[in-house]
């Protein structure tokens, strides 16, 4: 009897040891889940943040975009605001770069979108290269003819100066011819008077 008690007692403990680690399995099971729920919370906080700060990078991007080719498109107006000032034609050349400038600025605007999207969301990458190949060239296309004409505008306009320097030197040379014309008539009449002034007292 003594033997049988003392067997129940063993087992019972070795339930309840048993018990106790099953409690302490389920208690580490808690806390490792609570503990993964806080990593994955605070991985979602940086993916978050990451998140925002791109959308606000991007953001930035297109304003920079934006306002690079509105000041193209103002110098573009300004520029023709000159012509017309000095009451000057667009030559076909000029008048071609500017509607190619107004088209490659509004096609930019248009792929800005598809260039720089706002939100993470999967792209195809061979089409992504492709039109970022494309805004590339069109960029430096622009780039280039607006170089060409701005400096086919600077030739032009240090033509239109030698040329009025010219102008004015011939205006100053004919002035001055006239005067030293009126000084010569001038003297010449001064001496035939003396001349007649002399002959009459003699």
């Amino acid at each position: 009897m003594q033997q049988l008690e003392q067997e129940l007692s063993l087992r019972q403990s070795a339930i309840e040891t048993r018990e106790q680690q099953l409690e302490m399995v389920q208690l580490d099971g808690a806390r490792g889940r609570e503990a993964i729920m806080r990593e994955r919370h605070s991985i979602e906080e940086v993916r978050r943040t990451v998140r925002v700060e791109r959308c606000r990078q991007r953001r930035l991007w297109i304003h920079q975009i934006k306002e690079m080719n509105a000041k193209v498109l103002e110098q573009v107006r300004l520029l023709a605001e000159e012509r017309k000032k000095n009451c000057e034609q667009a030559t076909a050349k000029e008048d071609a770069a500017e509607r190619a400038f107004a088209a490659d600025i509004k096609m930019i605007e248009e792929y800005l979108p598809k260039l720089i999207s706002l939100e993470d969301i999967p792209v195809n990458p061979e089409e992504t290269d492709i039109i970022r190949r494309q805004f590339d060239e069109v960029f430096t296309q622009g780039e280039q003819t607006y170089l060409a004409s701005a400096e086919e505008e600077q030739a032009r306009k240090e033509r239109l100066g030698r040329g009025l320097e010219v102008y004015r030197q011939r205006m100053l040379d004919d002035y001055v011819g006239k005067e030293n014309g009126k000084l010569h008539d001038a003297e010449a009449t001064e001496r035939h008077l003396s001349s007649v002034v002399d002959q009459v007292l003699n």
